[in-house]
């Protein structure tokens, strides 16, 4: 065997093979240790060999150096990247002690503030202007259409152009939105672009250049967009309000889109005149979110701080006349000529309702409880599967619209405006079942006193609270809310305290809500087809007298 293993070695040392060279190790480590082991005590070898091997380990370190930092060191950046976020953290503390706090400021010359630091990098900029068709009068109608679109249209300062290619870089989006009470314009961007966006819109404001040549260019806009709005679905709404407000002007019975011929009497001396007449700082309100409140006041007491508190013809929002509409009723009734265009009959319920201005009123908490019974009433469409207060859990889906194949719509409304409201009831059938329809419609009026629950109660409170928290979710609608509140009422009320007054509502509360909105005066529009002439000549009066005998008022 001895013979075998020499002639082995031999043979490695020969082939100078790896297995070779190991062997040849291994014979001179154990050579060294047989040689210490009569040398020396095992102390000293073991410190030796340590010694040697860190030696070489060293050695070997020097001649192969690693590109890599070794993880027992720290990375010479770390130091950097610390101090940087220490700062960050300091700047953070210092700027959003307010996080999320609504901050209110009014500047000297009556403009208004409001703002929600958000921790975000994201901003919502809306400017409200306490104007819309509302306050336009026979001389002016249409005025208030032309001047939403005339913003960011060219300045004297700047062609149009280059307004809307640097808003298109720095904006998720743009947009002006004209009403009956307001007018708002809403931008998103980036929080360290909010100094340019208000610089931007205060130059709109203040030196608009007017060009005739962009007002009638606009003033077509506003044409088509007037004729598309008599085509659609959306022209009961304006009809409604007539019925509801009368068509007196000034007045809310004004509708949102102006009469072509109103829209082409408009003069650039007019629309100079309006934008120095209504862009005013005791009507405008400025809101923003995702941004320390003190800086936004900076900004805007920059760029707007020069506007007046009013002009002589400034709109006066505390006028009775519009601080106090007087709310008419009554009907209207249209007849089409069953073609396969209008092959429905629909008719419109609304009743007279307190407005958002009830809010700051401590003893009422009816508008929260009217939007409880708008989700328990619910409904929806022919199609329609949502959850509750939409589609099939709420009781008019689930007892009007299910019940009849041939309704195609049956659902709650609440249009809420500053200081009078209208809440009410769509129902839309197929010609020739309308009669059936309103038959079901009636039967669940009468028994909604007497069949709902808390269980439905407390779903219609989850729902509507969830409805307006994923809303507020969303920056520009946020924005606007805060701007209104702000604009009618002085304030905004938190989503803690919007849910705290929804919990408030009481069962008794939405049966006698609903007791005193069916018993108040209405106003009515229908749209019959030739086969349900029965209610071609529907009234106010005979949805009243029908309501008396079913649903009678109960004495306390």
């Amino acid at each position: 065997m001895n013979s075998l293993i020499r002639g082995f070695i031999k043979k490695g040392l020969e082939s100078k093979s790896f297995i070779s060279n190991k062997f040849i190790n291994t014979t001179s480590v154990n050579k060294c240790l047989n040689y210490s082991t009569s040398t020396g005590s095992g102390d000293d070898i073991a410190k030796l060999n340590i010694k040697t091997s860190l030696e070489q380990h060293n050695k070997i370190n020097k001649q192969h150096k690693s590109p890599f930092i070794s993880l027992l060191q720290p990375h010479p950046y770390l130091k950097e990247l610390e101090k940087l976020q220490q700062q960050q953290q300091q700047k953070d503390t210092k700027s959003n002690s307010n996080s999320n706090q609504i901050e209110t400021t009014v500047l000297s010359n009556g403009l208004k503030i409001i703002s929600k630091n958000k921790a975000e990098d994201s901003s919502a900029i809306v400017i409200c202007l306490a104007g819309g068709t509302k306050y336009e009068s026979a001389e002016n109608r249409g005025i208030f259409n032309l001047i939403e679109k005339m913003l960011f249209r060219s300045t004297t300062l700047q062609p149009a152009t280059e307004i809307i290619s640097t808003l298109s870089d720095i904006t998720l989006n743009a947009s002006a939105s004209s009403s009956r009470e307001f007018l708002m314009i809403t931008i998103e961007s980036l929080r360290k672009d909010v100094d340019l966006i208000l610089r931007i819109l205060s130059e709109q404001i203040k030196y608009p250049l007017l060009d005739p040549v962009e007002i009638e260019d606009q003033k077509q806009v506003c044409i088509q967009h007037t004729m598309n709005s008599l085509s659609s679905h959306d022209v009961l709404n304006e009809y409604m309000h007539v019925v509801a407000f009368g068509s007196d002007m000034p007045g809310l019975g004004s509708p949102v889109h102006a009469e072509v011929e109103s829209i082409e009497k408009i003069t650039p001396q007019m629309l100079t005149k309006a934008f120095k007449d209504y862009f005013v700082g005791k009507n405008l309100t400025v809101s923003c979110t995702g941004i320390v409140h003190q800086e936004l006041v900076d900004l805007v007491s920059k760029y707007f701080g020069e506007l007046p508190l009013e002009t002589p013809d400034s709109i006066n929002t505390l006028d009775p006349k519009f601080s106090n509409p007087q709310y008419v009723g009554g009907h209207l009734n249209f007849q089409t000529e069953g073609s396969e265009h209008d092959d429905h009959t629909t008719m419109k319920i609304a009743f007279p309702f307190k407005g958002l201005i009830d809010i700051q009123n401590p003893n009422s908490n009816d508008i929260f409880t009217g939007f409880v019974l708008q989700s328990m009433l619910g409904g929806g469409s022919d199609y329609s599967t949502g959850g509750p207060g939409k589609g099939m859990q709420s009781l008019l889906y689930k007892y009007v619209v299910f019940r009849l194949p041939e309704i195609r719509n049956c659902q709650a409304f609440f249009h809420i405006l500053n200081h009078t409201s209208l809440f009410g009831i769509e129902l839309t059938s197929q010609p020739g079942y309308f009669t059936k329809a309103f038959n079901l419609l009636l039967g669940q009026l009468q028994t909604f006193n007497t069949s709902i629950t808390e269980i439905q109660l407390q779903r219609a409170k989850n729902h509507h609270k969830s409805v307006i928290l994923s809303n507020l979710e969303l920056r520009s609608i946020l924005s606007d809310d805060l701007a209104r509140q702000m604009s009618l009422v002085g304030k905004s009320l938190t989503e803690e305290q919007i849910c705290k007054n929804i919990d408030k509502v009481t069962l008794q509360d939405v049966k006698d809500l609903f007791t005193r909105l069916l018993h108040s005066k209405p106003s009515l529009i229908t749209v019959t087809h030739p086969n349900d002439s029965l209610f071609s000549n529907f009234t106010d009066l005979d949805f009243q007298r029908i309501i008396q005998q079913i649903i009678p008022i109960q004495k306390k």
